[in-house]
């Protein structure tokens, strides 16, 4: 302990940012009990976001500057307009022909929407990364309050939704080496895109669910909002909010079957 550290109180102790992410890996109900006796930061939650979408663009930029790669998200592009046409067709809102000379269309141009999209696609992961934290934190700190009882603040939930977030950096990181190494652009951590599945389908989409990384992520969310809430009921945090990520996805899947156009949220 340094000068500075003397005479100081555990919940006077101001945490680094070096701990933070440290504890975040060896000992995550320590660090969230010792955050909750401090006021909540911004940077808690806002420099693993950020981390999190520099890795989101590092794998648009690794796309585009791979021939292969960049071949396999041009076709599931194409196989994602064609799903939206063909459900165009079945409802009489076009024909056959009209469906079959707008994929060809499509096709001529793709290549070099790809090209010009990289600038569309980094503000596209700015703003659904704010708003997909916003919204997800939102819900789980709605659930903690009202449903668990918990004791917390606002700042502290997304804390507690956002510190976890390095966890999920760790499994791009790994899915940027997985790419490379492979040359897959579905590959990933979870059952599904291991075996070969198709997501789309529901059992591949159940198995998606099989994944280390993720699994651990919440777990940490989980835990973190236990402690930050100041409840002792770490179990019961955990169960929720491991339950809550597994219904919500099925309703996104669900949602996605209905509305073709959703299709990106189970990818």
């Amino acid at each position: 302990m340094n000068d500075q550290t003397v005479g100081l109180t555990n919940e006077e102790y101001e945490l680094s940012a070096s701990d933070k992410f440290a504890s975040l890996f060896t000992e995550p109900s320590k660090l969230f009990s010792d955050l909750s006796h401090q006021k909540p930061k911004t940077t808690d939650w806002l420099i693993p976001l950020i981390v999190l979408m520099v890795l989101a663009m590092s794998v648009q930029v690794l796309i585009l500057n791979s021939p292969k790669l960049k071949y396999q998200a041009a076709q599931e592009q194409m196989g994602t307009v064609e799903t939206l046409l063909d459900d165009a067709v079945t409802k009489g809102q076009m024909t056959q022909e009209q469906a079959d000379q707008r994929l060809e269309e499509v096709a001529d141009r793709v290549d070099k929407q790809m090209n010009a999209g990289l600038l569309i696609g980094v503000v596209t992961i700015i703003i659904f990364s704010f708003l997909f934290f916003f919204v997800v934190s939102g819900v789980f700190i709605l659930i903690v309050k009202f449903g668990l009882k918990g004791e917390g603040a606002y700042n502290a939930g997304l804390t507690a939704y956002g510190l976890p977030g390095y966890i999920m950096a760790l499994q791009l990181i790994i899915t940027i080496i997985l790419m490379l190494v492979m040359g897959d652009i579905k590959i990933g951590t979870d059952a599904t895109k291991l075996l070969g599945l198709n997501i789309k389908e529901f059992p591949g989409y159940l198995l998606s669910y099989i994944d280390p990384i993720k699994i651990w992520f919440y777990v940490v969310v989980g835990v973190a909002f236990a402690k930050m809430f100041k409840s002792n009921r770490t179990g019961l945090y955990v169960s929720t909010v491991l339950s809550v990520w597994f219904l919500f996805g099925i309703a996104f899947w669900g949602l996605a079957q209905v509305v073709p156009v959703f299709q990106f949220m189970i990818r």
